[in-house]
C-alpha cells in the first residue's frame, strides 16, 4: 500500500500481516498539520510504525520556507507560515501526485517500490 502525502487513519485502523506500507512526502500542508498533531491526531502514515518512509522530497520552491516556524500560542503548538510559504506547502502536497519533471525523483522511488 502506498500512501501519497497520507492524511490520517481511523484509530480502530490495524495493518494487515502481508501487506508492506510505505508513504511517499514532500514537506507540504498536511505534512505540517501533521507535525502539529493537529491532522487525526498524530494517527498517520509518517507517525505509524507500519508505514515505512524517507526524508520528505524536496520542492522546487522549498527555499521560499526558510522563514517557517513552529510556535508555541496559548499552550497549544501553532505554525508561523509566510503567505507565500503556504503556497509553496499546498504546490508541494498537490506535486506528490503529478508526472512534472520537479517529481521525478518521487516517481523512480514509487515505481522502483512497485517492482520490488
Amino acid at each position: 500500500m502506498i500512501s501519497l502525502s497520507g492524511a490520517g487513519m481511523p484509530e480502530a485502523w490495524k495493518p494487515g500481516r502481508d501487506t508492506t506500507y510505505i508513504d511517499f512526502s514532500y514537506n507540504d500542508i498536511l505534512q505540517s498539520g501533521q507535525n502539529l498533531g493537529v491532522v487525526w491526531d498524530g494517527n498517520n502514515p509518517r507517525e505509524h510504525p507500519a508505514f515505512d518512509h524517507g526524508d520528505y522530497y524536496e520542492g522546487p520552491h522549498d527555499d521560499e520556507l526558510a522563514d517557517t516556524a513552529v510556535v508555541p500560542s496559548s499552550g497549544q503548538p501553532a505554525v508561523y507560515v509566510p503567505l507565500d510559504g503556504i503556497g509553496v506547502l499546498m504546490d508541494n502536497h498537490n506535486l506528490i501526485t503529478t508526472n512534472s519533471d520537479d517529481n521525478d525523483e518521487a516517481l523512480r522511488d514509487i515505481e522502483r517500490k512497485v517492482l520490488e
